[in-house]
């Protein structure tokens, strides 16, 4: 049973987890719990990756993380255009882009929003596969299989 007076955000967190030993049971019994990324930060709880668009922190619905993967999964506040679309004053086209690392880059200008729309996603589902593998070993199975099985 879900408390909706104990709130995070736009989330909450389950009964179970109002009790701190019981939460810190759990974290205890979970393979990543206190692992640290490749830049020595303490991998994340995550509540929305094993079951997308989930509001509730609980032991069914929450994983540890590295921060990279946590972050993929946000999702953009809404905006005229989709994700991974602009418009181009330079010269009057919908450009797609996409950010690796530390880096946007373009995949091209288009006339269209679909058309544009089309090669951020296919571009996204190449990245969540790319990252899937370079964390392989370092998350838990259900995450790397969220990540390579992706759908925008």
């Amino acid at each position: 049973m879900v408390n909706p007076r104990v709130k995070i955000n736009d989330s909450i967190v389950c009964d179970e987890w109002l009790n701190f030993q019981n939460f810190a049971e759990w974290c205890y019994k979970q393979s990543f719990f206190g692992f640290k990324d490749d830049k020595g930060k303490t991998y994340h709880l995550d509540k929305d990756i094993l079951v997308f668009g989930n509001r509730v922190y609980s032991s069914n619905t929450c994983c540890f993380v590295p921060n990279e993967i946590n972050i993929l999964f946000r999702r953009p506040k809404p905006k005229p255009l989709p994700e991974g679309v602009s418009f181009s004053k330079t010269n009057n086209k919908l450009q797609a882009q996409i950010k690796i690392g530390n880096k946007t880059i373009s995949l091209g200008f288009y006339d269209n929003v679909e058309d544009a729309e089309m090669a951020y996603k296919n571009a996204k589902k190449i990245k969540f596969k790319n990252i899937a593998e370079f964390w392989k070993d370092k998350i838990p199975v259900e995450v790397y299989a969220r990540l390579i099985t992706y759908e925008t």
